[in-house]
C-alpha cells in the first residue's frame, strides 16, 4: 500500500476509536402528558407529569430544562427546593445542610411562552483525609431556579464540616453556609466557637415561603463529634457531649397534600421517604455512633465501624443533606447530598374557548379571492389550526393569536357550500376547544361565466 494511503488509513481507524469512546449527550425534546395537562419541555426523560385532584403537575428532576405555558395558563404555582449539602469528611464530620425551599403560589406567565429552569444538584464529599485542606473540604449542593438564576431560587444547602481538629484555621470548624445550614466539626482553636453553617436562603420577590434553618454547632472540648446539618422545618442539633453526634434538622410537611399527588411518579425510595409529608432533612452527625439524618431523606451520620464509617447519602429529589464521616477503619467520605426538585402546579381547568368568523361577517366568499378568517379566543391566547370541511388550511395550521385573536388568509377553491372551523390547539397537543362551524357559499368572480 503507498505510504500515505497506510498513514491516512491508519489515522482515520484511530479517529473512529476516539469517536467511538466519547460519550453522547441526547436531549430528548417534546410533548408530555395529555390535555389539559400537555406540556412542551426541551428534555422529556427527567421530567414527568401528574394530572390529578383537578390539578397538573409538571416534575422537573435533574439538570437544566425548560417548559412551555400551555394555552390557557397564566397563572402557576411553583414548590423549588434545591440541592442538599454533602457531609463532612475524614472523621467527625457535620451533617450537610438541606437545599433551601421556596413556594409561590402566584406566579405568571405567559401562555405559550419558555422558561428555563435548573434543578439543583447533589452537593459533593471531599476527600476522606485527616489533613484539613481544600481537597478534604465537602461541597454545597447546587442552586434550583425558574426563569433564571436571580427570579425565583431555592439555594443548595451548605455542606458540612470535615474534619479539622488539628488545625489553626477556625474557618475548616465551622459548617458551611448555604440554603439551610451544615454542621460543625470537632474543633479546638483558642477563642473560636464552633459553629453550624448560617441558612442563606432569602424571600425571592412574590414568593409567600422560605423554609430553611441553621445547621449545628460542636463543642470546643475533644467530643470527637460532629453537629447535624439544618433541615427545612428545624435547625440541626449540636454536639455537646463526647461521642454524641448532633441530628439533622428535621423536613417541613408543609407540603404533604403536594407530595401524595406527585408521589405516583416518583421513585420507590422517594416514596417511601416522604410517606408522612416531610422533605428536605438535614444530615445527621458523625461520631463513635451514628447520628440520624433528619426525617424528610437526610444522610445518617458514620460510625467507627467496618465499612460504615462513611456518612449515607440523602434521598434524591428530597433535596436533603449528607450524613458526616467518621473514623477510622477506614476513614471515611461524607455522604453525597440529595438532588433537588422543581413542581409546575396549576389547574386542570382550561377555560379558554376558540370562535371563527369571516372577515366583515359576511356568510358568502367569492371563488379565489382571498377572505380573512378570524379565531377570537377567551381566556388566553394560544395556537389555533383553520379547517376546511375538515382538512387544514394550507398555512393556517399553526396560528399565534395575540390580543386573543389569530388571522389565516383563505382562498376558496371550490364553488360550493364549504364548513369552516377553528380549532385551539397547545405546543402540539390538541386541547379539544373547537368553534361553532360556520357555512360559507362560494360565488364566482364578478364578471366570470358559472
Amino acid at each position: 500500500m503507498n505510504p500515505r494511503l497506510r498513514k491516512f488509513a491508519l489515522f482515520a481507524a484511530n479517529l473512529l476509536i476516539i469517536l467511538a469512546l466519547v460519550p453522547i449527550q441526547y436531549s430528548y425534546a417534546g410533548v408530555i402528558g395529555s390535555a389539559p395537562c400537555a406540556s412542551t419541555v426541551t428534555t422529556t426523560s427527567t421530567t414527568s407529569v401528574v394530572n390529578t385532584g383537578g390539578k397538573c403537575y409538571i416534575i422537573f428532576k435533574s439538570g437544566s430544562n425548560a417548559w412551555t405555558a400551555p394555552t390557557g395558563v397564566s397563572n402557576v404555582s411553583l414548590l423549588i427546593i434545591g440541592g442538599g449539602g454533602a457531609g463532612g469528611s475524614g472523621a467527625w464530620g457535620g451533617g450537610g445542610g438541606a437545599g433551601g425551599i421556596v413556594w409561590d403560589t402566584a406566579f405568571a406567565v405567559t401562555p405559550l411562552s419558555s422558561y428555563s429552569l435548573v434543578v439543583g444538584d447533589s452537593g459533593t464529599p471531599g476527600t476522606n483525609s485527616l489533613t484539613p485542606g481544600g481537597l478534604q473540604r465537602s461541597n454545597n449542593g447546587g442552586d434550583s431556579w425558574f426563569n433564571s438564576n436571580s427570579t425565583i431560587v431555592a439555594k443548595g444547602g451548605g455542606a458540612g464540616a470535615s474534619y479539622g481538629y488539628s488545625t489553626s484555621d477556625s474557618t475548616y470548624c465551622d459548617g458551611i453556609s448555604g440554603g439551610s445550614g451544615g454542621g460543625a466539626t470537632e474543633c479546638f482553636v483558642n477563642g473560636h466557637v464552633n459553629a453550624g453553617g448560617s441558612a442563606t436562603q432569602t424571600l425571592p420577590t412574590g414568593a409567600d415561603l422560605i423554609f430553611a434553618n441553621t445547621g449545628g454547632l460542636t463543642a470546643t472540648n475533644a467530643y470527637q463529634a460532629g453537629g447535624g446539618g439544618g433541615g427545612s422545618g428545624g435547625i440541626g442539633t449540636a454536639s455537646s457531649s463526647y461521642q454524641v453526634p448532633g441530628a439533622g434538622g428535621a423536613g417541613t410537611q408543609y407540603f404533604k397534600p403536594l407530595l401524595t399527588a406527585i408521589a405516583s411518579a416518583m421513585p420507590t425510595a422517594w416514596q417511601e421517604t416522604t410517606t408522612a409529608g416531610y422533605i428536605a432533612g438535614g444530615g445527621g452527625g458523625a461520631s463513635s455512633t451514628s447520628a440520624l439524618g433528619g426525617v424528610g431523606g437526610g444522610g445518617a451520620g458514620g460510625a467507627n465501624t467496618v465499612n460504615s464509617s462513611s456518612g449515607a447519602n440523602g434521598v434524591a429529589n428530597t433535596g436533603s443533606g449528607g450524613g458526616g464521616a467518621s473514623c477510622c477503619s477506614p476513614i471515611g467520605f461524607g455522604g453525597y447530598g440529595a438532588t433537588g426538585l422543581i413542581v409546575i402546579q396549576y389547574s386542570a381547568s382550561i377555560t379558554t374557548a376558540v370562535s371563527l368568523g369571516l372577515a366583515g361577517g359576511v356568510k358568502v366568499a367569492t371563488y379565489r379571492a382571498p377572505i380573512t378568517l378570524t379565531a377570537t379566543l377567551t381566556g388566553g391566547d394560544g395556537k389555533v389550526k383553520f379547517y376546511q370541511d375538515g382538512k387544514v388550511i394550507p398555512g393556517c395550521q399553526s396560528i399565534v393569536s395575540s390580543g386573543l385573536t389569530a388571522t389565516c388568509l383563505w382562498r376558496p377553491a371550490s364553488k360550493r357550500l364549504i364548513t369552516l372551523t377553528a380549532e385551539l390547539v397547545a405546543n402540539g397537543a390538541v386541547l379539544g376547544s373547537k368553534s361553532i362551524p360556520i357555512t360559507v357559499s362560494i360565488s364566482n368572480r364578478s364578471g366570470t361565466r358559472n
